[in-house]
């Protein structure tokens, strides 16, 4: 399997500039250092804008620790993120001199008392969620001159989100509404992690640090979730060891396996190989000369249809207008089959062709079965 693609693509965020009144159009006074920022996401490394409140609000601390070219010493401030789009020190860093200047600058989310306490366990709300989601940024240019607009900065995320989403046969319209596992935490007891279940797409997120490891013997159960209608599922991995990487974005499969209350939900199709990292079927179509995205795995169908599905206005790629090309050498698998969701034709207003052009509303697989792509 080829190296998972993390997704999102690039949801970032473009703290606009304020325009109040004020001195120099910032309402900043004469030499105060003020910053913009924008973070990169767990994806292809590219950086793309959205709205400020997509992660910081109004009050939410950073620490800023810089040097100068006047006083080698690191200083030490706390900017809080304002309405307007900007971050302002209390107090903020002045520069002194007309021709003074900042060496080297390093701001970090959340603040470090924070992150002495430890990555944030309990995760069920947002304020906690996003305290988990660690940030760094440096400064984007070298020598820091005093500036009348904010000063620009590129988060850079620390930690691994995995992203829970139920798929296969009767999963259509259930979202996930609470999830607790039970994980190794380097130095400690098994810790139980509770996920955040408040997107709009239905699923279960859950951030993670280097401290983590996914890792279980053979159906071991290792979380508990409930879903829509408030049904409630035992979670049982299969015998496996999973490293994480920071920065990225992992899609984990849940495959429900009824709808009793002792009902199993398992982890779907781990895959492992020296490149894969976790290897489950989250793998972007390729994009080709022409614009169009092009399927030569049932990896990539199963992420087609979550892009189409949870992304259908990104800042990137316009996936749910977007044409998709199956390649004819392309094997769909009954268990690949089975975890693809149909996308809601009212969502996609692109096209599913084979390679000579026809539109597909079907496809098969196996010894004659039938994979509708549409609901």
């Amino acid at each position: 399997m080829k190296k998972l693609i993390y997704i999102c693509t690039a949801a970032a965020l473009a703290l606009a500039c304020s325009n109040e009144e004020g001195e120099n159009g910032y309402g900043l006074e004469k030499g105060e250092l003020a910053f913009s920022g924008s973070v990169y996401q767990r994806t292809d490394g590219t950086l793309s804008r959205a709205g400020a409140d997509d992660f910081f609000q109004s009050g939410y601390m950073i620490d800023v620790t810089l040097t100068t070219n006047y006083d080698s010493t690191p200083q030490n401030f706390q900017y809080s993120y304002q309405s307007g789009g900007i971050f302002r020190g209390s107090p903020a860093f002045y520069f002194s001199l007309d021709d003074s200047y900042i060496t080297d600058l390093v701001a970090i989310w959340p603040s470090q008392d924070i992150r002495d306490e430890g990555l944030i366990t309990d995760q069920r709300e947002l304020e906690n969620f996003r305290k988990a989601d660690w940030l760094t940024a440096e400064a984007s240019a070298q020598n820091i001159m005093p500036t009348e607009a904010p000063v620009p900065l590129f988060f850079e995320r620390e930690n691994t989100m995995i992203e829970f989403e139920i798929a296969g046969q009767n999963a259509e319209g259930i979202d996930i509404q609470s999830l607790v596992l039970e994980l190794e935490v380097e130095g400690t007891d098994p810790t139980a992690f509770w996920a955040y279940c408040g997107d709009p797409n239905g699923n279960a997120m859950l951030i993670l640090d280097e401290t983590v490891s996914l890792s279980s013997t053979e159906s071991y159960l290792i979380g508990r979730m409930s879903v829509t209608d408030n049904y409630t599922y035992t979670i049982i991995f299969p015998a496996v060891t999973l490293p994480l990487e920071k920065g990225k974005r992992y899609l984990v499969t849940l495959t429900a396996q009824g709808y009793d209350m002792d009902s199993f939900v398992y982890i779907g199709t781990f895959t492992q190989d020296e490149n894969s990292g976790i290897g489950i079927p989250f793998t972007s179509p390729e994009l080709d000369a022409d614009g169009n995205f092009v399927v030569t795995q049932p990896e990539q169908l199963v992420t087609m249809s979550y892009l189409i599905r949870h992304y259908p206005h990104p800042s990137t790629y316009a996936w749910a207008s977007a044409t998709y090309v199956i390649a004819d050498d392309m094997v769909l698998t009954e268990e690949y089959a089975e975890l693809y969701i149909p996308i809601p034709r009212g969502d996609f207003s692109g096209s599913i062709r084979s390679e000579d052009g026809t539109e597909l509303e079907n496809l098969t697989y196996g010894d004659g079965q039938t994979l509708a792509l549409y609901e």
